[in-house]
């Protein structure tokens, strides 16, 4: 999600790989002015569990935090499927070139 802002007109800057907890002090130095977290249309965004430091505590609390709903969803397995499909043609490929191959070699050398 965070690649598709990237050449986007209305983002200045993205912040690629982010750590976990935005703190006041990477907020000030790189002065943030929007925090944007993604969440699945239909559903509320992941709140910490018990114990655990809420990641988007400071943004919250300064209240530059914006929850983006996404209506698309994409699984693990969608990605299997699309690799899945592009092996297929690749080896198809291959198997044509390798064919190609063996038939100029055996027209130029007579094998």
């Amino acid at each position: 999600m965070k690649f598709a802002y990237l050449s986007s007109q209305h983002v200045d800057d993205v912040l690629i790989d982010a750590p976990y907890v935005i703190t006041q002090e990477m907020i000030s130095s790189l002065r943030v002015h929007l925090v944007v977290r993604s969440c699945l249309a239909g559903q509320q965004p992941e709140e910490s569990d018990v114990g655990e430091e809420d990641p988007f505590a400071v943004p919250k609390s300064l209240g530059i935090l914006q929850t983006v709903f996404i209506n698309h969803t994409v699984t693990a397995l969608d990605f299997v499927d699309r690799i899945q499909k592009q092996q297929d043609r690749y080896a198809q490929r291959y198997a044509k070139k390798m064919q190609a191959e063996k038939d100029f070699y055996k027209t130029k050398y007579s094998l």
